[in-house]
C-alpha cells in the first residue's frame, strides 16, 4: 500500500552552468553538460523514496532511451513506477537548465510525453490505497492534464485523503483560474513568494498567505530563497529562517521542500519541525550541483542538521530541531 501518490511530470533535465549569463545572440561556454532526472513530480517522489516513504509515481515518459534517465533513478529510489505510461508518439519531456554561479536557473524545455498526460493515466486503485496526494501545477498546463487532475482530485477526496500541490512558475500565470478553483480542495499548497503573489495579487507573504487559507486551503507554505518560509496553518502562523548555505544549484530545492513537507507531516511531526525539515532539505539541495541521482538522502541530510545545532539562529528551534533529527536518524538506515 502506497503512502504518497504523486502526479505529474517526469524529465529529462540537461545542466549547464555558466560563469554568467549570456545576453541575447551571445555566447557562453558550459563547464560541462550533465544529464539528470528532473521534474517537479519525479524529484519530490525520488526524495521521498530516499526516505522511506512508499511512493508511486503517475506520469508519462516517451518510449525513447531519454526516458530511462528519470527511470532509472526513480526506481532506485524505491519509487513504483508501474502506473508510468510510455507514449510512443513523442519524446520524453526535457529541461535545458543554464545555472549561473550564484545558483539561479534559467530553463526552456519541451513538455513531451508530460504534456500528453490524460485522465487515463490517473490510477484511482493507487490513490484508493494511498494517504496522501501530491500534485504538480505543470499539469494543469494542457487541458488533458487539467483532466487529469480533476479525476485524481476526486478519488482523493471519496477516500478523504489530503491534497498537496506545487503551484510551479508557469502554471501560476497561465493557469491562473484553474489553479483557483482547486484551492478549496487543498490540504496544502506550496508557492514559492512570486507564485504566491501571482495567485493572490498581494505582494506581502503574510497577507497573500491569508487569502490562500480563507480560500479553503488548510496549510499555505510560502517558500522565500534566503528569506526562509512563511507558514500559516489552523494552528499556528509563523516565519521559518533560512538555512545560511553556499547556494550553487537551485534545481530541485523547492521539490525537496515540498518532499519534507509531506514527509513530516506524514510522520507526525508537528508544523513547526515540518517546516524545519522542509526548509533544511531545499536548503541542502540548492548546496548540490543538479537534480535526479544529486538529491539529498537521510544520511546528508543528518550530518547537515547536525553542523547547524550551533548557530545563533536556531536556539529557539531546539525542540524542533530535536525532533527532526530523531526523525532523521530513523530513516538512514532505509534511505540510504
Amino acid at each position: 500500500m502506497p503512502d504518497v501518490v504523486v502526479l505529474g511530470d517526469i524529465v529529462v533535465d540537461v545542466l549547464a552552468p555558466v560563469s554568467t549569463y549570456p545576453p541575447k545572440g551571445g555566447h557562453a561556454l558550459a563547464g560541462g553538460f550533465q544529464m539528470a532526472a528532473g521534474g517537479s513530480a519525479a524529484n519530490t517522489a525520488l526524495v521521498l523514496g530516499r526516505f522511506g516513504v512508499k511512493v508511486v509515481i503517475l506520469g508519462r515518459v516517451g518510449n525513447d532511451p531519454l526516458a530511462e534517465v528519470p527511470l532509472q533513478a526513480l526506481g532506485q529510489a524505491g519509487v513504483d513506477l508501474s502506473h508510468v505510461r510510455r507514449d510512443p508518439e513523442t519524446m520524453t519531456a526535457l529541461l535545458f537548465v543554464v545555472v549561473t554561479p550564484d545558483g539561479e536557473r534559467t530553463m526552456f524545455g519541451t513538455r513531451g510525453a508530460s504534456g500528453r498526460l490524460g485522465p487515463e493515466d490517473v490510477a484511482a486503485d493507487a490513490i484508493d490505497r494511498a494517504r496522501w496526494l501530491h500534485l504538480s501545477g505543470y499539469t494543469l498546463l494542457e487541458p488533458g492534464g487539467r483532466a487529469a487532475v480533476e479525476r485524481a482530485i476526486a478519488i482523493a477526496q471519496l477516500a478523504h485523503l489530503p491534497i498537496s500541490l506545487d503551484v510551479g512558475v508557469g502554471p501560476s500565470y497561465r493557469c491562473k483560474e484553474e489553479l483557483l478553483t482547486l484551492l478549496p480542495a487543498l490540504q496544502v499548497i506550496l508557492p514559492n513568494e512570486d507564485e504566491a503573489r501571482d495567485l493572490t495579487g498581494e505582494a506581502d507573504v503574510r497577507r497573500a498567505a491569508q487569502m490562500l487559507r480563507r480560500a479553503g486551503v488548510q496549510e499555505v507554505v510560502i517558500t522565500r530563497g534566503p528569506a526562509g518560509c512563511h507558514v500559516a496553518t489552523p494552528a499556528a502562523v509563523f516565519d521559518l529562517p533560512a538555512f545560511s548555505v553556499d547556494a550553487v544549484d537551485a534545481t530541485g530545492a523547492g521539490d525537496a521542500f515540498n518532499a519534507g513537507w509531506i514527509a513530516g507531516r506524514l510522520a507526525g511531526l508537528n508544523v513547526r519541525a515540518t517546516a524545519l525539515l522542509a526548509t533544511a532539505l531545499g536548503s541542502l539541495k540548492a548546496t548540490i550541483r543538479g537534480a535526479g541521482a544529486a538529491l539529498p538522502g537521510p544520511r546528508q541530510l543528518l550530518a547537515f542538521l547536525e553542523s547547524q545545532r550551533g548557530r545563533p539562529e536556531w536556539r529557539t528551534w531546539r525542540e524542533e530541531l530535536d525532533a527532526v533529527c530523531a526523525f532523521v536518524r530513523g530513516r538512514v538506515e532505509v534511505g540510504d
